[in-house]
């Protein structure tokens, strides 16, 4: 990972964290971060703060000019990719057991739990506005509308009041929502709208799914 400083994050598959200078290569902290191997790096979008993510489950978000742990953010399997959101107030990571979360970056605390994929999750991402998170698996995209004030709500609360509409977003047609099921909307539902190859159908009804272009 390379911060906007130009300090060059590199991890080990022994679980160390090396941070050095870019410019001639200078060693400037080194970590034990995990036990087994270190998966992904990720620098906030100030470059004060690094996430990295292992094969042991966990996510360590690290002071970057000191060096020194902030929070441990606990979790079962091998993770796969960890991100700061665009204004550096959640972690969104994700693992090789078909989950994704994201978590507050001040209290080290989960968020929400982003439950979808039936496999691994080889990748997860915000928006640059921050308003969307994407999460990929190898049969399957979901697309998720995060709430306001660094929150992620269930489809529908970001924009509220404004009329659903089909509209083309990065590639991905998105379809009108689909309305609340009866006695009042569930605190948290499977992704606004998602994405399946031909062939493939892991979601029950109601939810909609939007097959991916032939190539």
């Amino acid at each position: 990972a390379l911060a906007p400083d130009g300090t060059v994050a590199t991890g080990t598959a022994q679980g160390t964290v090396r941070l050095r200078r870019a410019g001639d290569g200078m060693l400037l902290h080194e970590v034990r971060a995990h036990e087994g191997a270190v998966t992904s790096l990720a620098f906030s979008p100030d470059g004060s703060l690094l996430v990295s993510g292992g094969a042991d489950g966990t996510a360590r978000i690290w002071d970057a000019a000191s060096g020194r742990p902030r929070s441990r953010l606990p979790g079962r399997k091998p993770l796969t990719s960890t991100v700061f959101s665009p204004g550096g107030r959640l972690v969104l990571t994700a693992d090789a057991g078909g989950d994704a979360s994201t978590w507050s970056v001040s209290s080290g605390k989960r968020v929400r739990d982003l439950r979808f994929h039936v496999s691994t999750v080889s990748r997860a991402a915000f928006s640059a506005d921050g308003r969307w998170i994407v999460t990929a698996g190898p049969s399957a995209a979901g697309l998720w509308e995060t709430g306001q004030a660094g929150r992620v709500g269930p489809p529908g609360t970001a924009g509220r009041g404004a009329p659903p509409a089909r509209r083309q977003h990065r590639g991905l047609l998105l379809l009108d929502r689909a309305r609340p099921p009866r006695g009042g909307a569930r605190p948290w539902k499977p992704p606004l709208h998602h994405l399946e190859r031909p062939g493939r159908s892991r979601l029950p009804a109601p939810h909609r799914r939007i097959r991916a272009p032939q190539p």
